[in-house]
Formats: C-alpha cells, structure tokens, sequence
C-alpha cells in the first residue's frame, strides 16, 4: 500500500512541474520542442507541392486577402 501512494506522490509532483509558472526564457527555450515535434519530411511525393505554388492542386488557399474595416486603425494605435 505504502509503495502505490508512493508513486502516486511521485506521478503528482511530476504533473505539478509540468504545470508550474515559469519564466519566459525556461518557456521559450522550450519552444521548439513543442511545436517542431509533429513536423516531418513529406514521403508520399503525390501530396506535396512542386513547382509554381500558385498552381498548386489540393492545397487549400486564400483566393484574395482583404484588410478588415478597423484593420487602418489597429495598426495606428498599436
């Protein structure tokens, strides 16, 4: 009994680590851990992307992009 509460005081102060504040250099030194984890090299060559992106087939995009009413505004005061 005395070894399962321990390792579950174990597994709790390892969630609470994960969890805890930190500071923004611990934060982002850890940025690209995270979010370069899921990218990969592109294997199947029918699903990428070759030449003129422009005339590229099954490749959701923009068709024209257009600032918002307030967009003039935001950028002043920002």
């Amino acid at each position: 009994m005395s070894t399962e509460i321990d390792e579950l005081r174990r597994l709790l102060a390892e969630e609470n680590e994960k969890t805890s504040k930190t500071n923004l250099p611990a934060s982002l030194d850890g940025v690209p851990n995270h979010f370069f984890h899921g990218l990969a090299v592109q294997q199947d060559k029918t699903r990428s992307t070759r030449g003129d992106p422009a005339t590229a087939t099954n490749k959701p995009r923009p068709r024209r992009l257009k600032a918002s009413g307030s967009f003039a505004k935001e950028q002043e005061d920002i």
